[in-house]
């Protein structure tokens, strides 16, 4: 038996080094999605009333013009939501169907709208009273040619049991996201554990 984190556990350590080495390939492949971190070529923040979309040089939205014609429609921000209408000829579709213009949803909804322009996918997101559209491009040269993430090699002394301590209430914790925005959200409680001898916390969120 192996004694981490203060509690006995299994010693399945060749185990646990091929769930980790899973895990991390699992991280890769999400890299390489469509909608991944790799395929991915624009976040635009909008600002109220019109957004005009495209690779034209006077657009508020610039895409990447071998992706994008020069205008492919306009993104309007009024009272707390965001519609699109697409210009003629710019070949916008959702779900299949052609798009003239429609309410859009943002990811927090869960179902969030997907535009599809050529090699583009465009979707509205909101962090807090903002509205934001990221923007995909399917055929991203960094797809094919990622090679992988280098690892440090799997350490078994790291692996550790830890007891989740609850608060009465839950208690309101600020972290920064990925777009630099500082999002507030409930932690429930913190966990504590021993790594390496020494006693440490994390809290929970």
């Amino acid at each position: 038996m192996a004694l981490l984190g203060g509690l006995p556990m299994p010693d399945d350590s060749a185990t646990y080094v091929d769930e980790i080495e899973a895990w991390r390939r699992k991280l890769d492949d999400s890299l390489r999605r469509e909608e991944g971190w790799l395929a991915l070529v624009g976040l635009h923040w909008l600002r109220p009333g019109m957004n005009r979309a495209g690779s034209g040089a006077d657009r508020e939205i610039s895409l990447p013009a071998e992706t994008s014609p020069e205008d492919l429609g306009t993104f309007v921000l009024d009272g707390g939501g965001v519609r699109f209408a697409a210009s003629s000829g710019a070949g916008v579709t959702c779900e299949g169907q052609p798009v003239t213009e429609m309410a859009l949803q943002p990811d927090t909804t869960g179902s969030p709208t997907r535009l599809r322009a050529g090699r583009l996918t465009i979707v509205l997101i909101r962090r807090g009273d903002r509205f934001g559209l990221r923007v995909w491009d399917r055929e991203s040269p960094a797809r094919a040619a990622f090679p992988g993430r280098q690892w440090f090699p799997v350490d078994p002394r790291f692996r550790v049991s830890g007891t989740f301590e609850p608060y009465a209430t839950p208690r309101p914790i600020q972290a920064a996201d990925v777009t630099g925005s500082v999002q507030t959200m409930q932690s429930p409680g913190e966990v504590a554990f021993t790594l390496l001898e020494r006693p440490l916390r994390l809290i929970a969120a």
